[in-house]
């Protein structure tokens, strides 16, 4: 089992299997502009709103409903 702070350095997740989530913003021709690392327990609606923040100038963004919260 790792400790806590090198799950956090590494972004391993507590879910089952220790998984990983990379959640990747691309332009309209498919080039990747930012992306962030989670562990696999995180919603991805939490890690949706980081991603946006980190967007340049985002006219239109287009996602999977694991992204759409009421929140």
């Amino acid at each position: 089992m790792l400790r806590t702070d090198v799950q956090q350095k590494m972004n391993i997740g507590k879910s089952l299997g220790n998984f990983t989530k990379i959640h990747l913003a691309v332009y309209s021709y498919g080039l990747p502009i930012e992306f962030i690392l989670t562990g696999g327990e995180v919603h991805d609606c939490k890690a949706a709103i980081e991603l946006i923040e980190k967007l340049p100038d985002a006219v239109r963004v287009i996602a999977d409903r694991s992204y759409d919260s009421e929140r």
